[in-house]
């Protein structure tokens, strides 16, 4: 498998790595991030992978630059929310009894 280009990272032959990913409103790091995920998941010819980002309803433009950033390859699943599931700390602590 050629790793050099936009070829498919889903190859069925190797064990397949999923990472997923859960963002809001991070346009600031969404290109670094995917660069870095691909510099480190390339160097490993025996696994595939992919990257599953879960758009936690961003009102930025993070699903604008995903989007460009998965445009010509196979490695990018973006699932869009369509309301924020995002966890209240606090909310979680005040349910949480010792």
């Amino acid at each position: 498998m050629n790793r050099n280009n936009n070829s498919d990272y889903l190859d069925k032959t190797n064990p397949l790595i999923s990472v997923v990913l859960s963002f809001r409103n991070e346009e600031d790091v969404i290109p670094e991030l995917i660069k870095r995920l691909r510099n480190i998941l390339r160097k490993d010819y025996e696994y595939c992978y992919e990257l599953i980002f879960v758009n936690d309803n961003s009102i930025d433009r993070s699903r604008e630059l995903l989007m460009k950033q998965a445009k010509g390859y196979n490695d990018i699943r973006i699932i869009n929310m369509s309301r924020t599931f995002a966890f209240n700390t606090k909310s979680i602590q005040e349910q949480c009894t010792l």
